[in-house]
């Protein structure tokens, strides 16, 4: 369903501009790594507490 619009503006300007083109992508990337981080972030918080210190305890020992 995220595609169609996509894909419709494709369709309707074949070339895109090549400042906007850098600009999507820049967009695309923030909003992926965006995505990637909330994903560590509650996969973290679902493995438990015992995960989440284990990970602190490893900060502080490269820290």
């Amino acid at each position: 369903m995220a595609l169609q619009p996509i894909r419709y503006y494709l369709k309707m300007h074949p070339r895109p501009v090549p400042q906007l083109s850098w600009k999507v992508c820049l967009y695309f990337l923030y909003f992926f790594f965006t995505l990637r981080i909330c994903t560590l972030i509650v996969g973290s918080c679902r493995e438990g507490r015992r995960l989440a210190a284990d990970q602190q305890t490893r900060r502080s020992t490269l820290e």
